[in-house]
């Protein structure tokens, strides 16, 4: 499992959220402990994406698109803005339940990214065998950092802008995230 997502402390959260650090910790806890980080009381570092999750499901008034943007603007500022990064063995739940919580604008944002994807990652994955994946890799895109901007903020800065670059991105995107499909598959097998 990559560990190399892992951006954002408990204290960017509390600042993000403008509370006290106990106020952050107890919602990031209420749902059980971090799993890659099950023998700590909370992990010095978290996942974005893992964080607004369990904002949006622990707060009263769950975790607003500004809050989550304000979250990835820390990340952002803390990491590359390159497609090919690796989501790790536990990438498919993540992205489903970030999608869960998603509110309807967030939703129609990471639709119209998901569109422009698949037009790119057709293009790209030239190879019949993973034309099967695109499904699956347009679901994984919704955890990307830079879709995450675009979704929660509406920052589309680091998503292409032309269908050629799309194409371009939609590869180095692909590259990392179907070499940790087929290991899963090969240790499912």
């Amino acid at each position: 499992m990559t560990h190399e997502r892992m951006t954002i402390s408990l204290y960017d959260v509390a600042s993000a959220l403008n509370v006290s650090e106990a106020a952050a910790r107890g919602w990031l806890l209420r749902s059980g402990a971090i799993p890659h980080f099950a023998r700590s009381r909370y992990p010095a570092l978290m996942r974005p994406d893992e964080i607004i999750v369990r904002l949006r499901g622990a707060r009263k008034r769950g975790c607003t698109s500004n809050e989550a943007f304000a979250i990835l603007q820390i990340d952002a500022q803390r990491r590359d803005a390159e497609p090919g990064i690796p989501f790790g063995a536990d990438c498919e739940r993540r992205a489903a339940e970030l999608r869960a919580c998603l509110t309807e604008l967030e939703l129609s944002r990471y639709l119209a990214v998901r569109g422009a994807l698949h037009a790119g990652l057709i293009g790209a994955l030239w190879a019949e065998a993973f034309k099967a994946d695109v499904g699956v890799l347009l679901d994984l895109a919704l955890i990307h950092p830079s879709v995450m901007l675009y979704v929660f903020g509406g920052d589309h800065s680091e998503l292409p802008q032309s269908a050629d670059a799309w194409r371009h991105w939609g590869h180095a995107f692909a590259v990392p995230q179907l070499a940790t499909l087929r290991h899963l598959q090969k240790e499912a097998a």
